[in-house]
């Protein structure tokens, strides 16, 4: 059985041959190759082909079937402090804001920044965050799903968003 045949098995409430293995390389690898750290036999590999060195699949966990679009909604980013991103989001009913962090190190290493504060931090945050939801278009993208698909093959099961 492949990784996928796998997958689908346990979905399915069948027994595959053996447990489906797909360990998360992605920032092991990521980290591992930006700092030069990859072992030797890894080192003129792609993920994909590090995980089948491994005998993994692919924790195909990039794929999407749609795409969000806010509609009457401002986005503004600003950089408060050196690792920080403040996001507002400004609504015609008010403005709510959510923070992000990070470390160089996470930076080098690839890994996205911390959300530290949320949009929702008083009761007036309610009524902005509900117009944000109300005037967020979701717009398919099943073609591109189609070839995320595709490009997984029989290494794994693309897991989405809903």
């Amino acid at each position: 059985m492949t990784n996928r045949q796998r997958i689908l098995a346990v979905l399915d409430g069948k027994t595959p041959d053996r447990i489906p293995w797909i360990p998360r390389l992605k920032i092991w690898y990521e980290a591992n190759r930006r700092a030069g750290t990859l072992p030797e036999q890894y080192r003129n590999l792609s993920l994909r082909e590090v995980e089948r060195e491994v005998f993994g699949g692919t924790a195909a966990r990039d794929g999407f079937i749609y795409r969000t679009e806010l509609c009457d909604v401002e986005i503004r980013t600003h950089q408060p402090a050196a690792m920080e991103t403040l996001t507002e989001y400004v609504t015609p009913v008010g403005t709510v804001t959510a923070r992000f962090r990070s470390t160089e190190r996470l930076r080098r290493q690839g890994i996205q920044d911390a959300q530290v504060e949320f949009m929702l931090k008083r009761r007036e945050d309610y009524a902005v965050v509900e117009y944000i939801i109300e005037h967020t278009q979701y717009r398919p993208a099943f073609e591109e799903y189609k070839q995320y698909e595709r490009e997984i093959g029989e290494d794994g099961y693309p897991m989405v968003n809903c």
